[in-house]
């Protein structure tokens, strides 16, 4: 760095900087040591003048280097050489004392040129570094928006202070964001809003969106956040929520038969999901049998009929469920375990009604006499021995630590 001060008032009025590779120091004439701090090629410089002839100076250290600076543009002279391609390449170095690949002075030693060093390298492709994605933190994941007129979301995360944009890879795709109006302030703090595709009476598909954010034309995202608007889900008939099962007619009950009506057509949309909230990520999928009527209904609805297991093999055990009923497509191809899960649990909030998300309850068995009638002896003790439900089922069976009472 360097200044030039003005004689009379000692403050300086021209000043500049440069970033510069310091080279070898080499012998002088006299025998001390200057170093070459020109270090043609790879220096950075900048030459900046006072505004007001030396009453201001041209920066302040405490502020940092001003910008402005420049590089030399390497070339053959600073050893940047071209290649033909990329892949293994052979370099022939040397020292002459002309430029150019030809020498046309007759004087002599005026073409004097090196022995050739050979240099074997291999030349890759640099590939620009990505920037880090940017993260999302508003919406939630997952957010359904059953009317399709509120279809405009607020939008909050943190990148870097750069442009932002809303991707979408959702059922229409980068079509599902209609317009969005993020910025990024200079602590890299995203916030605005997007203007999603809604769904309609018979298509859901362009109801459903997996939004992020990107910094990059969408070549690297954030997590997806899911995000319906206007997706109806499934209407549950029977059984209404918090209704028990009936077990009145004895005997052992391994089936509880759901029916309702779909809002969309499953080659549409997609079939029909029966699952259990177990408290976490994954849902508990049920393997119902499910059948649906092709004829729509005078209101465009199909008819579902859901036949599902109870029991201790593979079925519902006794006790209160909360069942999801909606649909979904498949899941994307190759898609890992926690993906599958994410994607099911994200199709199943849309389920939030009554006639959707369903509560049951499976009550025991009830207890009947072991004598098979219900006339009681007049004399003798009534020995009452009743098997394990889970080796002997049926009327006359008790689960283990079941509360037993009398009347």
């Amino acid at each position: 760095m360097a200044w030039a001060v003005k004689a009379i008032t000692g403050r300086p009025r021209r000043s500049g900087w440069a970033r510069i590779r310091r080279n070898t120091s080499v012998p002088s004439i006299s025998g001390s040591e200057t170093s070459n701090n020109t270090s043609a090629g790879f220096e950075t410089v900048g030459n900046f003048s006072t505004p007001d002839a030396g009453i201001t100076a041209p920066f302040l250290l405490r502020n940092g280097c001003p910008g402005g600076a420049s590089s030399a543009q390497p070339g053959p002279g600073y050893g940047a050489v071209p290649v033909g391609s990329y892949g293994a390449q052979t370099l022939l170095l040397s020292q002459r004392t002309y430029a150019g690949a030809t020498c046309g002075s007759t004087m002599p030693g005026a073409c004097a040129e090196s022995a050739p060093v050979t240099w074997d390298v291999v030349v890759d492709a640099q590939t620009p570094v990505s920037p880090a994605p940017p993260v999302i933190s508003a919406p939630r994941d997952p957010t359904s928006s059953p009317d399709p007129a509120e279809n405009v979301f607020q939008v909050s995360g943190h990148g870097t202070p750069t442009t932002v944009q809303a991707c979408d890879q959702g059922g229409a795709g980068a079509a599902g964001v209609i317009s969005d109006s993020l910025h990024v302030d200079t602590d890299g703090n995203i916030s605005g809003s997007v203007v999603l595709t809604s769904g309609t009476a018979v298509d859901p598909n362009p109801g459903w969106h997996k939004l992020s954010l990107s910094q990059d034309g969408c070549t690297t995202t954030s997590k997806p956040v899911f995000i319906s608007v206007g997706v109806r889900p499934p209407t549950v008939q029977f059984p209404r929520s918090s209704g028990a099962v009936d077990c009145s007619a004895g005997g052992v009950l391994t089936q509880l038969t759901a029916r309702g009506t779909l809002p969309y057509a499953p080659s549409t949309f997609g079939p029909l999901i029966v699952a259990e909230e177990l408290g976490h990520l994954a849902l508990g999928l049920i393997a119902a049998q499910i059948s649906v009527d092709p004829t729509p209904q005078a209101d465009g609805s199909f008819g579902f009929q859901a036949v599902i297991p109870l029991g201790l093999l593979g079925g519902l055990p006794l006790g209160k469920h909360l069942l999801y009923f909606f649909q979904a497509p498949p899941p994307p191809a190759n898609a890992t375990q926690a993906e599958i899960d994410a994607h099911y649990r994200a199709f199943a909030s849309i389920a939030a009604t009554p006639t959707s998300r369903v509560a049951i309850a499976v009550p025991p068995l009830p207890l009947a006499s072991p004598l098979g009638t219900g006339a009681l002896p007049s004399v003798g003790p009534l020995l009452l021995s009743v098997a394990n439900c889970a080796l002997s089922a049926g009327a006359g069976c008790a689960l283990p630590r079941a509360d037993v009472s009398q009347s």
